[in-house]
């Protein structure tokens, strides 16, 4: 995330990036809003009512509002689940900044802000022939923004307390700008509403326009981007507010958030068929199903830790998707109690992502392109590429494989000494199968494959559940690696070291009695399609573990001339006045000078957890609500 402006961000032309990273910082300002205990009372104050969607166009491709609301319960209690994380002094360190930079924080906290995608922009639709599937993320990542590259068709509405403050704020590069003479500002008027814009000088320096737009200040690339949203406030076009789409998952999602977004996917499946191209012809089956349903999100912070759902709604123009079972769970038993990652669903083989990998290696195995296909002759065009490589292999990668990978899957990877000198690592995939013996003839001619192609010594066969398990050697006599594969008792088995083994077998202390995986799972729905799990506890000291032993451990910021100054903020104030003379001042490098002196000396009248401490795990699960499609995730944190 970008959060601290480069003086490069405050040139010309580059304002709507510079707004964008101010905005994003708001969101990590919560420690340093003070005591959370001291802003008690500000929480009880009248919550702000985002108004955002009042000025969206109903049509919006995306619309994601942020929650910049201080005073907010929400921000109260985010500011304590980061204090019981032992994410504090991260926070605080990453968004050190200046007084100017402070200033501009403060113009526009206190109410929301939305980023909305009315109209795919060619920066995206080109982006749609390598990657498809990213289509909702290059639309609506405003992370990505704040670095800049903004293509068209974005804006972001700022909905603050004081708008001629923000107006203000924001207008300052413009003005600077143009004394400088570097800029050519140009003021239009659309609506009777005033634009100012500067045009784009080159494609590191994207174009900015602004206007107030009744009481928001509205930003964007071109000014217009710009005009749907005074259309939409001056009546004449129907606002997002007022549709079924929002009310929809609105009514599926928590009521209170950091952040909520929506995603009008049947919108985007149109906008690309209107841009005339074959991208649409060209989205995989699995995330054109995605796309042909209106999705909501929420991000809001809740006593156990930071929670993510979602909710999918398909149109009526959608065909209705067969449902899928709940997971059995006992798959969590099979698989040890230290697994660091643990996944559990249905169905591999829908997703679309085998698919995706065994078209690409089919292809190069045939040196196949299909890049001058025609829509119309893409599936016939991918099954030749699959019957080409099936005359090399002995077997067609994608019905006598890929197709029969359907049923329970799971996947679990555990490691420890990592540091050591004789590191441990297992893992085990597994799957059902649609037809076990057309999946163990593809494992045994792929054997075959590999038995002519690799040394003798490094491959073997061993016996597990009445099957036969192919080894692969690949390690040695200090660090042994070994991976195996093969079909036991009707399941494709993919294991590293003794993942295969403890699977059949049964773990001695299986993951589903563990305390911490039980408590993930109780925060979230039960009846899960799907379960995704990962063990912090043990992750961040592995972490933290091999940094040190690879020297990779951030330096301590206490130099000896931090003691020249009475507090932190006199070191800051001497080292943003001259940083080349009071260089040693930042010994980490991070902006923010003698931080680790400070700290160490006020340590015992106010104590800190380690650095990511408090964070006990991840989990997530998908599943079935009132008909939709719909997803639940929490990063549980520790309790105080």
């Amino acid at each position: 995330m970008v959060v601290k402006p480069s003086p490069s961000a405050r040139s010309s032309g580059s304002i709507f990036s510079f707004a964008l990273a101010v905005l994003l910082a708001a969101l990590t300002l919560i420690p340093s809003l003070g005591p959370v205990g001291a802003r008690g009372a500000l929480a009880q104050a009248a919550a702000v009512e985002d108004n955002t969607a009042t000025v969206t166009p109903a049509d919006a491709l995306v619309y994601t509002s942020i929650n910049l609301d201080t005073k907010s319960s929400q921000f109260t209690l985010a500011a304590d689940l980061l204090k019981r994380a032992g994410l504090t002094q991260e926070v605080d360190s990453a968004t050190s900044m200046s007084a100017s930079e402070q200033e501009a924080i403060d113009a526009v906290t206190g109410g929301y802000a939305a980023f909305i995608l009315t109209s795919l922009s060619p920066e995206i639709l080109d982006s749609l022939d390598t990657a498809p599937a990213d289509l909702t993320t290059a639309a609506s990542d405003p992370t990505a923004l704040a670095e800049g590259g903004v293509p068209s068709g974005f804006a972001v509405i700022l909905q603050s307390p004081d708008p001629d403050a923000a107006m203000a704020e924001l207008m300052k590069d413009i003005e600077s700008s143009s004394d400088a003479g570097t800029a050519k500002v140009v003021k239009d008027t659309y609506e009777g509403v005033e634009i100012t814009s500067v045009p784009a000088t080159s494609s590191d320096e994207p174009g900015t326009a602004i206007a107030r737009v009744g009481d928001f200040v509205v930003l964007a690339t071109l000014p217009e981007d710009i005009h749907p949203i005074i259309d939409t406030q001056k009546g004449t076009a129907k606002s997002l507010a007022d549709s079924d789409e929002l009310s929809s998952v609105k009514d599926e999602l928590n009521a209170e958030w950091l952040a909520f977004g929506l995603v009008n996917g049947p919108g985007m499946l149109d906008a690309i068929e209107a841009a005339g191209t074959s991208t649409a012809d060209e989205i995989p089956a699995s995330t054109k199903a995605q796309l042909e349903a209106v999705t909501g999100f929420v991000f809001w912070a809740d006593q156990p830790g930071f929670r993510m759902d979602t909710i999918s709604i398909a149109s009526e123009q959608a065909a209705t998707p067969v449902a899928t079972p709940a997971v059995k769970g006992d798959l969590a038993s099979k698989v040890p109690a230290d697994s660091l990652i643990f996944a559990n669903g249905m169905n591999i083989n829908q997703y679309g992502v085998l698919d995706a990998i065994g078209l690409v290696f089919a292809q190069a195995l045939v040196g196949s392109d299909m890049s001058m296909a025609t829509p119309t002759s893409m599936g016939d065009q991918e099954a030749a590429i699959y019957a080409q490589a099936a005359s090399i292999l002995g077997f067609n990668l994608k019905t006598d494989f890929i197709d029969q990978l359907n049923g329970e899957y799971g996947f679990a990877l555990s490691a420890s000494d990592l540091t050591s000198g004789s590191p441990k690592i297992d893992a085990i995939f597994v799957t059902d199968t649609v037809n076990a013996q057309k999946v163990t003839d593809v494992a045994s001619k792929i054997s075959f494959i590999l038995a002519a192609a690799i040394d003798g010594d490094m491959m073997s066969s061993r016996e597990v559940g009445g099957s036969t398990v192919t080894t692969l050697n690949l390690g040695d006599a200090s660090t042994p690696l070994k991976v195996e594969y093969g079909v036991v008792d009707g399941q494709l088995l993919i294991g590293v070291n003794d993942g295969i083994d403890t699977y059949v077998s049964g773990p001695a202390n299986p993951l589903s009695d563990s305390p911490l995986y039980m408590d993930t799972l109780a925060q979230l729905p039960g009846d899960p399609t799907g379960i995704s799990f990962v063990n912090l506890e043990q992750i961040v000291p592995l972490v933290a573990e091999a940094e040190s032993a690879l020297g990779g451990a951030s330096s301590v910021d206490a130099s000896p001339d931090c003691a020249k100054f009475a507090t932190q903020a006199e070191a800051q104030a001497a080292y943003d006045e001259d940083s080349f003379t009071n260089f040693d001042l930042d010994q980490d490098f991070d902006g923010k000078a003698c931080e680790d002196f400070f700290v160490s000396a006020t340590a015992e009248a106010s104590p800190t957890a380690a650095p990511m401490s408090g964070l006990r795990s991840v989990g997530m699960v998908s599943y079935e609500k009132d008909g939709h499609q719909a997803t639940s995730t929490i990063i549980l944190i520790v309790e105080q």
